[in-house]
């Protein structure tokens, strides 16, 4: 109970500070805290550790009484989704894993190409998790290109059958960054970086045993989907998760179960073959050193057999061109 008293009267004293407008919207949401007394009293127990480390603020206890995730949430979802997040969270990573996730990230794959250095990071987004609690951030030369931000969600609270899924809530490129999208494009055979950040969340996924990543659609994103007439640009995340083997659910956002699928190569024309698998085996060799690098190194779970990341073969590529 003092932790939930102990939240509720910083959310006065941060209101204090405010304008007048936001100070009623904040009260107006710390109200809703008697009603969720029990699941807000856990969520403070949860992020203790992490606030006593100086690695989150006060306001973390009080994220799910504003936009979180996605528009398809009530404040009840929302409160059992940070709560289970975190207690996963610290549960799978060692505390200097953490500490290390919170400080500067951790470097999961890095490849030099044409003189340009590119990287994949795993960072929090803290203090600004509202699209997500953790990023995986795609680096070329030292600037942020690309992000992919995601959180650890139970698979109930979507009607799966999961224990645990990771949801895909944000996908964006850094501001002045299609120069260096293209470029890096290009260095690895037309994937794009936010294909390869997909392909790193799904190395990712299953160096924990998670087998299911959930896409987030267009009108549950919470930066584009509150824009009535969106232009055209926004449909991109649909575009970009129907790009997948994945299945619309009932909230309208996509499921992709994992490995990947891939669309049969005999489906696609004979002259784009040779191309296609190429770009599959880019993608699918940053899944496995992903993998590796996360079971070995930081997980400690139970290895999965590399079955679950299928090759794509030399000899798979000469037969289908012959085709």
């Amino acid at each position: 109970m003092y932790p939930a008293i102990s939240n509720i009267k910083y959310s006065i004293q941060d209101c204090r500070k405010k304008s007048f407008p936001l100070l009623t919207s904040y009260m107006a949401k710390a109200i809703k805290i008697p009603f969720y007394i029990d699941g807000h009293a856990k969520l403070a127990n949860v992020l203790k550790p992490l606030q006593s480390a100086s690695l989150i603020g006060p306001k973390m206890c009080h994220l799910y009484l504003f936009n979180y995730l996605s528009w398809s949430l009530n404040t009840r979802s929302r409160l059992k989704i940070l709560t289970s997040h975190y207690t996963y969270f610290q549960n799978k990573f060692p505390d200097y894993v953490v500490h290390q996730i919170y400080k500067d990230g951790i470097t999961c794959w890095k490849e030099i190409k044409d003189n340009n250095v590119f990287e994949i990071k795993l960072m929090s987004t803290s203090p600004e998790e509202c699209e997500g609690s953790l990023s995986l951030n795609f680096i070329m030369n030292g600037d942020i290109v690309y992000c992919l931000a995601f959180t650890f969600c139970p698979g109930n609270e979507f009607s799966l059958v999961d224990e645990q899924i990771i949801y895909a809530t944000r996908l964006q490129g850094a501001r002045s960054s299609l120069d260096s999208i293209s470029k890096a494009s290009k260095c690895f055979n037309d994937n794009t970086p936010a294909t390869l950040l997909v392909s790193a969340l799904e190395g990712f996924a299953l160096s924990l045993g998670i087998k299911t990543i959930l896409g987030i659609n267009c009108l549950n994103q919470i930066s584009l989907g509150c824009t009535k007439n969106q232009p055209q640009s926004f449909k991109c995340y649909d575009e970009f998760w129907e790009s997948f083997e994945s299945v619309k659910i009932h909230s309208g956002d996509y499921l992709l179960s994992l490995p990947l699928s891939y669309k049969t190569i005999s489906l696609i024309k004979s002259k784009h073959r040779n191309r296609t698998i190429n770009k599959r085996k880019i993608r699918q060799e940053l899944s496995r050193k992903i993998y590796f690098y996360f079971n070995e190194k930081i997980s400690g779970v139970r290895k999965i057999t590399t079955s679950y990341l299928t090759v794509v073969k030399e000899k798979d590529a000469a037969k289908a061109a012959a085709c």
